[in-house]
C-alpha cells in the first residue's frame, strides 16, 4: 500500500502522478483553466485569472481558508503565470528602437 502524502507539495506530486489534473484551456491573455479530481472523486475547477492577477480553486482549503491547496500546487508545477501579457496587433511584432 502506498504511503499517504504528508503535505500539500507531496499531494500535488501525487495528483500529477495519478493523472488527476487536466489543463482545459491556456489562452494568450494568460487565462489558465483546469479541472482536478480529488481523492474523494469531486472535481474542482481551478486556474489563473490574469485580469485579477489571481490563482484560485473551488476546493474547501482554498475557499474557506484562503491558502494555496495541493490542486493549485499541482497546476503550478505544469503551468506558469505569464510574466507579461503580449500586446496584440502589428506593434507587438515590430521591435521598438531604444535610445
Amino acid at each position: 500500500m502506498p504511503r499517504l502524502p504528508r503535505n500539500a507539495e507531496e499531494k500535488a506530486h501525487r495528483i500529477l502522478i495519478e493523472g488527476r489534473l487536466t489543463v482545459r484551456r491556456v489562452e494568450e491573455s494568460g487565462l489558465i483553466l483546469a479541472v482536478c479530481r480529488s481523492t474523494s472523486g469531486e472535481d474542482y475547477v481551478l486556474g489563473y485569472v490574469p485580469d485579477e492577477d489571481r490563482w484560485g480553486c473551488q476546493c474547501k482549503a482554498y475557499v474557506d481558508f484562503k491558502r494555496e491547496c495541493s490542486h493549485l500546487k499541482a497546476l503550478k508545477l505544469v503551468t506558469r503565470k505569464p510574466s507579461k501579457v503580449r500586446e496584440k496587433g502589428p506593434a507587438a511584432a515590430t521591435p521598438r528602437a531604444t535610445t
